[in-house]
């Protein structure tokens, strides 16, 4: 092959090289940018898919401020969050003598749809609490002896004595963020927390009949009206009220169902106040409410004792106004009951206590030591004794051991019962997610990732195979002038009869001569004088003369 040819050649293969390698380039641009917008497609899709659960999940929120509002159930709620929507659903739930709300919340984002499902929601129990406190001037005390099973609250500071040691078997939290003294050596079997939000009692919904499933006056078994009497004797319930005519009319023998999770409400009219004394042994679970005070006028307990054992007696008093022991009171009172004096019915700030008449002029010799089993829960902390003079001398207050006994104010599928509203819990929680044409999410390389990489692999090796050939291809090597009289060379046979050879060209091919000028030929001769092709110069000039390959 002649330098011309060779120098030709090559040019071939760097133009094809350039147009594979373009071609590979292009492939590749392309890859990239579709692989690229399905990612951002992924990464869309993603953002809408936690939006709509954000827009889901803010219904359900919205669905339980809802219910703490005390708006009616079963209803409907929806609206816009951020860029989503939510449509939220609250039903009532069946089939337990608790009330269970089920809550379902769909979230919508740019056509990607989510759903969000709790069943079995319900408040917390105010019988959870060993003590709750609203509030006090000076803070609320705890002294060597305390001790707590249930949770302690305060929305005012707390405060141990010096060298106090009062135990809390469960948490102890405060609105105020310090202490107002110690903690000393109290004992915090399950820590403390201050500076938390502070609780208030107004979830206890007494007339607001709007509210439905929380009204105690639209729950109760029993209306009366005016100062009512009230006297346990098991499964016996004597009732005394003026208004209905009564005089220890067995109202329990009569209606067996009050005495399972039964309510009586009595209310205040004019100058009859809504007052109950209560007094007696109690087999069942009741809960007694009044818009006036409850006066305790002898030991309350139940037919089981539940310091001996378990026992399923349960008592929830509730009081509008103040919980008070009266002075006929015998030494050493038990008092087995969950107690709630809210305080709402007057405006005075110190109104909702748990306190004792002439604490503060009966000698403590015979009032002796305060025995309540249960919790108390009360607006304003309320006296009980001056400490070792007048009053009784210690208030032991225990709560019902963790699944020893029902909690009171736990039946009869009454909110109220159940305790407040501010907080919630989910047991369990159902979260159902439905999603609307979302893309996809690979978590390894899926059968496109496998297709680019083929075309990359291909497009290289194509690559590689044009620049080799374009540097290793090298121009052939002269022919050797034939000598007249040389030895012949000995030559094996070949196991196969070779080609025969081309004939000797003693002129130019036709297509090797279209592409050379007269100049070119007379360059030929000169850089190839013995090339078996070269012309004389009398031949050029014929051609040359013909003009049959002048351009």
């Amino acid at each position: 092959m002649t330098p011309r040819r060779n120098q030709l050649n090559k040019a071939g293969y760097v133009l094809v090289t350039v147009m594979i390698f373009t071609a590979c380039a292009s492939l590749l641009v392309f890859g990239l940018m579709n692989q690229s917008m399905s990612w951002m497609k992924i990464a869309a899709n993603k953002e809408s898919l936690e939006g709509a659960l954000f827009a889901a999940d803010g219904g359900c929120n919205l669905c339980l401020a809802y219910i703490m509002a005390g708006n009616p159930v079963p209803a409907t709620i929806s609206g816009s969050i951020g860029e989503g929507t939510y449509s939220a659903r609250i039903t009532l739930m069946g089939g337990s003598s608790i009330l269970n709300y089920s809550l379902c919340s769909t979230g919508i984002v740019r056509g990607v749809r989510r759903i969000v499902t709790m069943d079995y929601v319900h408040s917390q129990s105010w019988a959870e609490y060993a003590m709750w406190y609203n509030t006090q001037l000076s803070g609320i005390q705890f002294v060597t002896g305390d001790r707590f099973k249930g949770k302690v609250h305060s929305n005012c500071p707390i405060n141990i004595g010096s060298g106090a040691a009062p135990i809390f078997e469960q948490l102890v939290t405060s609105a105020s963020p310090t202490w107002g003294s110690g903690p000393a050596n109290a004992v915090f079997s399950n820590g403390f927390q201050l500076g938390v939000a502070a609780q208030t009692m107004s979830a206890i919904n007494f007339t607001n009949t709007a509210s439905t499933q929380d009204c105690l006056r639209l729950q109760a078994n029993l209306i009366l009206t005016g100062a009512t009497t009230v006297g346990m004797s098991g499964t016996n319930f004597y009732i005394t009220n003026s208004k209905r005519g009564w005089t220890n009319y067995n109202y329990g023998a009569i209606n067996p169902s009050v005495m399972t999770d039964g309510v009586m409400y009595v209310t205040s009219s004019g100058t009859s106040t809504g007052d109950i004394n209560i007094a007696g042994t109690l087999d069942g679970r009741v809960t007694l409410v009044a818009e006036g005070n409850i006066n305790i006028t002898n030991h309350v307990r139940y037919a089981v004792n539940p310091t001996n054992g378990p026992s399923n007696d349960a008592l929830g008093l509730i009081s509008r106004k103040d919980i008070i022991v009266t002075t006929n009171c015998p030494k050493d009172l038990d008092i087995y009951a969950h107690l709630i004096a809210e305080g709402g019915m007057t405006t005075a700030t110190n109104d909702g206590q748990f306190t004792v008449t002439a604490y503060d002029t009966r000698p403590a010799s015979s009032c002796g030591n305060l025995n309540v089993y249960g919790g108390l829960v009360q607006n304003y902390r309320g006296p009980v004794g001056t400490g070792s003079s007048t009053g009784y001398l210690k208030l032991h207050l225990r709560h019902p051991v963790r699944n020893q006994s029902p909690s009171p104010l736990s039946g009869g599928g009454r909110q109220i019962l159940l305790g407040r509203l501010e907080r919630f819990t989910m047991s369990p929680v159902i979260v159902n997610q439905k999603v609307i044409s979302p893309k996809k999410e690979s978590k390894g390389m899926d059968r496109q990732d496998w297709v680019w990489v083929g075309l990359a692999v291909v497009s290289t090796w194509l690559l590689l195979t044009g620049l080799h050939r374009l540097f290793t291809d090298k121009p052939a090597p002269a022919t050797a002038p034939a000598v007249a009289n040389a030895p012949t060379e000995v030559v094996p046979e070949p196991a196969e009869p070779a080609p025969p050879a081309p004939p000797k060209r003693t002129f130019l091919m036709h297509d090797e001569a279209v592409c050379l000028t007269v100049k070119g030929l007379r360059e030929h001769a000169r850089e190839c004088p013995d090339a078996p092709d070269v012309l004389s110069e009398e031949q050029i000039k014929a051609i040359e003369k013909q003009g049959s390959l002048i351009q």
